[in-house]
């Protein structure tokens, strides 16, 4: 909440605390975070249903391994999704 407030964004949004398998969206949105690295992938199927017929943005927070961290997390969406879908991995922090 503080950082809805320190960026004047409380007009455009509406923050949701809990669990997103068990919320039901009331509309859909085009940015979802996931800051869970322990679990957030296991959500995933959850918070593609929230995004807009559009597509959108989603925060997945995960653990990889230093190896081969790129193809680690993308195996894991794939994974959790169980069907093809079109994502991007933006960025993997080592």
């Amino acid at each position: 909440l503080e950082n809805i407030s320190r960026n004047k964004v409380s007009a455009c949004v509406e923050p949701l605390f809990g669990d997103v398998k068990k919320i039901r969206p009331r509309a859909t949105c085009n940015h979802v975070i996931m800051p869970a690295p322990d679990s957030a992938v296991d959500y995933l199927p959850a918070a593609v249903k929230w995004l807009s017929p559009r597509g959108g943005l989603i925060h997945c927070y995960t653990f990889v391994s230093n190896d081969h961290p790129e193809i680690e997390a993308a195996e894991k969406v794939r994974n959790s999704l169980g069907k093809k879908i079109s994502f991007k991995i933006a960025f993997v922090r080592k």
